[in-house]
């Protein structure tokens, strides 16, 4: 367990470090596409995206699992259990509300993103909701309804998961917070 502990360590310098490398140019153009676009620039969001949201979980998950007491690996490991067994029936269960915890709020770090979307979305079809809804104002004025209606319908899925996982993210979030 204490390799894996490096691991994620050693994956948090890494998803830091490569950050933007793998992004595109967001006014590189094709000819050939509908939109103007070569088409890469969702890959490239998607891959900012993830790079943001892994840095966080793996910086998160770190912190989780050094909270793990030890003993229970110790215990896993007299009780005749191989380091894969313990990792998975003793480890895994125990890190559960930590894993839906950070599953939630790294969802939610991605469904509130709005500054490289508004630069690698150049489509109206390839826009996201945050960008959509930041488009009802305009040089002529705003539209206040659409736009409050938009922003209600924005914050439904996020609700609804926070209600559904509310349980787990309370344990995953407050477990490391008192040492023992």
């Amino acid at each position: 367990m204490r390799n894996f502990k490096k691991f994620l360590s050693l994956g948090l310098a890494v998803a830091m470090v490569a950050g933007m490398a793998a992004c595109g140019d967001p006014k590189s153009k094709d000819k050939n596409s509908p939109d103007g676009t070569d088409g890469s620039l969702k890959g490239t969001l998607i891959l900012i995206n993830t790079n943001a949201v892994l840095a966080y979980v793996i910086w998160v998950l770190n912190g989780y699992f050094k909270s793990v007491p030890f003993e229970l690996e110790e215990a896993g490991r007299v009780d005749g259990c191989s380091w894969n067994q313990v990792f998975w029936k003793i480890i895994m269960p125990t890190a559960l509300p930590g894993y839906v915890a950070v599953g939630v709020l790294a969802f939610l770090m991605a469904w509130d993103e709005f500054l490289y979307a508004l630069i690698f979305t150049t489509s109206k079809t390839s826009k996201t909701l945050t960008v959509a809804v930041s488009e009802f104002g305009t040089k002529y004025g705003i539209d206040y309804g659409m736009m409050m209606t938009a922003g209600l319908l924005a914050t439904v899925v996020p609700m609804v998961l926070a209600l559904i996982f509310q349980r787990y993210i309370v344990g995953g979030l407050t477990a490391g917070a008192v040492k023992g």
